[in-house]
């Protein structure tokens, strides 16, 4: 019985950094239905996450030569190893900006409020899957 106790134990440990926060300093890219998206994040020290992510739009229906953008970048916090958040209020919006990040092994999955409060171009938007492209520390803009 221990010995179950211990294989079980070892492999939830294992799982946790294949899939946590040690993989997790990388470029990402989304392919959405008329949407495109790169996401850089890097992990640095004390739980925190250092983010870039854009999005490009490009029109549909009335809009099908228009290309609308989206934006943000910041610090999140790490919660757990699979979840981290990031909120900013700014005095020009109503509520604060909220951006949260499902980590998993190759891919990141974003939830942001982004378009309730006027953070994207006409129809853009942030939220999606991020498939992981490299582990190489990205350069971020400045």
């Amino acid at each position: 019985m221990f010995r179950v106790l211990a294989a079980i134990l070892v492999t939830v440990l294992l799982a946790g950094t294949a899939f946590g926060k040690d993989s997790l300093t990388g470029q990402y890219s989304t392919k959405q239905t008329n949407l495109t998206g790169t996401l850089k994040v890097k992990l640095l020290p004390d739980n925190q996450v250092k983010f870039e992510i854009q999005t490009v739009k490009k029109g549909g229906g009335d809009y099908k030569g228009s290309v609308t953008t989206c934006s943000a970048e910041g610090v999140a916090t790490m919660e757990n190893s699979s979840r981290a958040v990031y909120e900013e209020k700014e005095d020009h919006m109503d509520k604060p900006f909220k951006l949260t990040m499902s980590i998993k092994k190759s891919s990141i999955k974003i939830d942001s409020n982004a378009d309730e409060v006027a953070m994207c171009g006409m129809g853009a938007w942030l939220d999606g899957t991020y498939q992981k492209n490299n582990s190489k520390e990205p350069k971020f803009s400045e």
